[in-house]
Order: C-alpha cells, then sequence, then structure tokens
C-alpha cells in the first residue's frame, strides 16, 4: 500500500512538472496554456489515467487513499490557477476555483470518451485540438 501511494504521489508530480514547465518555458500565456491542456490530455490518455482513475476507485474504500486522492487534486487546482490567472486576471478567487475545476473535469475526462471513427488518429487530433479550445473558453470567458 505504500508504494502505491508513493508511485500516485510521483505521477501527481510529475503533472504539476508538465504545469511549471510550459509556464517557464511558453512565450505566452495562451501558448502555456494551450501545451499545459494538450500535455495533460495525453498524459492522462495513457498509464497515468489509469493510475489515477484506479485512485478514484480505492479512494471511495480506503480513508488513506482518499486523504491522498484530495491532496492531489487540490495541489493540481493550485497549480493550474496560475495559468488561468495569466489568461484571466480579472477572476475574483472564487471563479477562477470553479473554472480550474470546470477544466479538469474536462481534461480528465476527455481520455474517457471512446472514439469509433474510422480514422481513429485524426479524430483524436481533432478530439483534442476541441478539448484545447474549450479549456480555453472556460478559462477566458
Amino acid at each position: 500500500e505504500a508504494l502505491v501511494l508513493r508511485v500516485l504521489q510521483e505521477e501527481a508530480t510529475r503533472d504539476r512538472a508538465v504545469i511549471q514547465t510550459h509556464q517557464r518555458t511558453s512565450k505566452d500565456a495562451t501558448a502555456a496554456f494551450r501545451s499545459i491542456v494538450r500535455d495533460l490530455t495525453t498524459r492522462w490518455s495513457g498509464e497515468s489515467g489509469v493510475l489515477f482513475s484506479t485512485l478514484g476507485t480505492l479512494a471511495i474504500h480506503n480513508n488513506e487513499y482518499k486523504k491522498l486522492y484530495r491532496s492531489i487534486y487540490a495541489d493540481f487546482y493550485n497549480a493550474l490557477e496560475e495559468p488561468l490567472r495569466r489568461l484571466n486576471p480579472s477572476l475574483s478567487d472564487s471563479e477562477l476555483l470553479l473554472r480550474v475545476r470546470l477544466i479538469t473535469a474536462l481534461i480528465d475526462g476527455a481520455p474517457m470518451q471512446p472514439l469509433h471513427d474510422k480514422n481513429k488518429v485524426a479524430s483524436k487530433k481533432v478530439f483534442l485540438k476541441r478539448i484545447q479550445e474549450h479549456a480555453e473558453s472556460i478559462a477566458r470567458t
């Protein structure tokens, strides 16, 4: 159990590093935000997503996992607030948190959506682009 908790913590640390790296290296707020959404959605489509969906299930039944689940999401929300604040500096703190959660729900759930198109590679790219656009719309409006 301790090993599983540690693996989950490390995976969450990598997600926060994605956000911080794009914040430091992107030319502007829009480029940083788009890169963050793209990279997190891609990461969560693989093993990272499997780990966190497993954590969510384990959190229902075990208080130690529930504590970690809440801590990881709280840290993630805090990390995502800065890129959103840069895109839309006029947001109140409560509105900022609401939008962070909406964007997280959007990119968190995206990998769970089955794509039944004949050309899955192209449709995944189109789907990812639309997720980026809608996440940015949530951040800006």
